[in-house]
């Protein structure tokens, strides 16, 4: 017992005489690097002395990265009172004179923001101009923006197309702008075929906002056949993505594809339906299922009555759970006789939560549909309904 609380102490007393020494040595090195640390007025000076080089470089030797720099200490007021727009302007100007394309850039922007300095759209297309013939393709696409949001300028959007032609191997941009300049007719002729083939090369480069352009295209058929089908995926893409537009579209066919079967409405409804319904809407893919039940239509590229209420039945929207547990059990809504989908529905309709009131009478007979289906159905068709109904909440889940 005396050797293990000798051994404690010994152990206790080395511990502590080891966290004494880092404390010790870490005090010691924090000491060093304070002492070490620049005051507040050397690091002013320090400025102050790289400035003077700058300017010496940029004055005496007529050095144009020299003169840029000094250029943007000026702009940015460092090392120096405070920003200085008019010097700034002065350096860039030397600087752009001798070729420099940043500072040719930096005066384009300037010059087209009016930062500055007057708005003065001919400057800027000048020194834009300059450092797009050097090869910069940023001088270039904002020389092509210039273009393309000015119509006082001449042949504005003619002028426009060639120069995102030019970048448009290089930038999905410019490809997404030459979408839109053959879609509108601007800079060329009117060409949806062309219009798609670069909104395609776009969103395949990265580029977010072709998803909306794409699926007008489709669901129009300009220069294609009319896909209701793609256009719907592309319009949940750009709803997905935010795109206000593509939102309040599709919300618009959602809302009148309710109204199908109270109205006589034109066949441009029953589209809508189709529509919605491929783009997401549950709602509309209930009714657009209701449509092809009562045979009110045919759906696009063979979709079926039963295409529709699985996608709706998987957005866990309950009528249309029901519709298939009730036609797969029984053979109803045009579903083929399938006890073991139907086994499936009916377990995740007898252990949905109730949310309603009104639900609750929809629970109970599915459970009592469930005990009567289980009677007549052997252990097999029983275990691939439960292996189903594991894949049904899956599939509703991670919607």
């Amino acid at each position: 017992m005396n050797r293990r609380r000798a051994l404690e102490c010994l152990f206790f007393f080395c511990a502590a005489g080891f966290l004494a020494y880092f404390l010790y040595e870490g005090a010691l090195a924090l000491g060093e690097e304070t002492k070490n640390r620049p005051t507040a007025a050397q690091t002013a000076q320090a400025a102050q002395n790289r400035f003077e080089t700058l300017r010496q470089q940029a004055q005496d030797a007529n050095d144009a990265e020299a003169q840029f720099h000094l250029a943007n200490a000026y702009y940015h007021g460092q090392g120096v009172a405070g920003p200085d727009p008019a010097l700034a302007l002065e350096w860039y100007g030397k600087a752009a004179d001798q070729g420099h394309i940043g500072a040719q850039v930096m005066l384009g922007s300037l010059y087209d923001e009016g930062a500055g300095v007057p708005r003065d759209l001919q400057k800027s297309i000048a020194y834009y101009n300059a450092a797009s013939e050097a090869g910069d393709a940023n001088a270039t696409e904002r020389l092509a923006w210039i273009y393309f949001e000015n119509e006082e300028l001449e042949n504005n959007y003619l002028k426009a197309a060639a120069l995102f032609q030019s970048i448009a191997a290089h930038s999905h941009d410019a490809q997404y702008m030459l979408g839109y300049l053959y879609y509108e007719g601007k800079g060329f002729p009117q060409n949806y075929a062309q219009a798609r083939h670069w909104f395609e090369a776009a969103r395949a480069a990265g580029n977010t906002r072709p998803p909306a352009d794409l699926a007008y295209i489709y669901e129009r058929g300009l220069e294609t056949p009319p896909d209701l089908i793609k256009a719907g995926a592309l319009y949940a893409v750009a709803i997905k993505g935010n795109a206000s537009g593509a939102e309040k579209h599709i919300a618009a066919k959602n809302r009148r594809c309710q109204d199908v079967f109270q109205y006589k409405l034109p066949p441009a409804t029953i589209t809508d339906c189709f529509l919605a319904a491929e783009s997401g809407y549950a709602a509309a893919q209930y009714m657009s299922a209701l449509l092809l039940i009562n045979k009110a239509a045919l759906g696009p590229q063979g979709r079926t009555a039963e295409d529709y209420l699985l996608m709706a039945a998987k957005q866990d929207y309950l009528v249309a759970q029901i519709d298939l547990a009730n036609g797969y059990n029984k053979g109803a809504h045009g579903l083929p006789l399938a006890p073991e989908k139907a086994y499936g529905w009916l377990s995740v309709l007898a252990t949905r939560p109730i949310s309603a009131e009104m639900e609750k009478p929809y629970i109970e007979q599915a459970k009592n549909d469930l005990a009567a289906l289980q009677g007549r159905i052997d252990a097999q068709s029983k275990t691939k309904g439960d292996i189903l109904a594991i894949e049904y909440r899956q599939q509703i889940i991670q919607r």
